[in-house]
């Protein structure tokens, strides 16, 4: 991703190749509330990508502070999904599991202050990827 002005390296880097899910609301029945399946793995998935990019080690600790967040989508799906969505589902996934299994890339998304995100290529024959670049706000 070509970010609008000159950018310290990233505190946080990581790229996947992952197909991106946009998050779909919450179901709703009569017994309670629960994530559909698609957005369950997802989650899963990109959790067991950053347990082996090293982001669950004993030595890692969640980013703290406000945070600048970089996110580039590529899919091979059909259908372009809406970025808000994809945004989203990660945003979700890289916070702490409510069941303690997964300590999470930074404490909770409400310490991102500034997004910059993007859909670079859509479409069949595309490699699906996800990057993600996040920085420490502190001091700009």
């Amino acid at each position: 991703m070509s970010y609008p002005c000159d950018m310290p390296a990233a505190d946080l880097s990581w790229s996947g190749v992952v197909e991106p899910v946009p998050l779909a609301r919450p179901r709703v029945t009569r017994y309670g509330r629960y994530l559909p399946d698609a957005d369950r793995a997802f989650r899963e998935e990109l959790w067991m990508c950053w347990r082996l990019a090293g982001f669950a080690k004993r030595t890692f600790q969640p980013l703290q502070g406000d945070l600048l967040i970089g996110l580039t989508f590529a899919g091979s799906t059909k259908r372009r999904p809406d970025l808000s969505n994809l945004v989203k589902a990660v945003e979700d996934a890289a916070n702490p599991s409510p069941d303690g299994g997964w300590q999470g890339l930074w404490l909770d998304d409400s310490q991102i202050v500034e997004l910059i995100a993007q859909i670079e290529d859509w479409g069949p024959k595309v490699t699906a990827r996800i990057d993600l670049d996040v920085w420490s706000a502190t001091g700009w």
